[in-house]
């Protein structure tokens, strides 16, 4: 039976609180720290995460689970009227810049962009 108690316990770090994150497939940081975000299956041998749009007080959970899980993409699902919506500049950095999290333990930045089409941009960032 699926359980949600660490979603249920962090309402404050979830931005949708209609959706659930089931403790069984959650992503499990160090310590105490919580995030929504869920393990899914691709396919035998691969794995994918899928998160809300962190909070930007959860901007430095949201990077250390991708240092942690070592993940090589981020893929948004949404407008840029959404992004600007959402406030996602305080957890993703400008163009040519950079932000700092944890206590700047933790820094991302932007060091390319690439119009893909219209309505798609992809953006070259570094964590460390």
């Amino acid at each position: 039976m699926a359980t949600r108690m660490a979603c249920d316990a962090n309402v404050e770090k979830n931005r949708f609180e209609d959706i659930v994150c089931i403790d069984q497939t959650r992503v499990r940081l160090g310590g105490d720290s919580y995030i929504h975000a869920s393990w899914v299956n691709i396919t035998a041998n691969r794995k994918a995460i899928l998160t809300q749009l962190p909070l930007v007080e959860t901007g430095g959970d949201f990077w250390q689970m991708v240092l942690d899980t070592n993940a090589q993409a981020i893929l948004l699902l949404l407008t840029h009227a959404e992004f600007n919506m959402f406030h996602a500049a305080g957890v993703f950095p400008a163009e040519q810049d950079f932000v700092h999290f944890a206590d700047g333990h933790i820094r991302v930045g932007e060091f390319k962009r690439v119009v893909i089409d219209r309505d798609w941009t992809m953006h070259v960032i570094s964590v460390k």
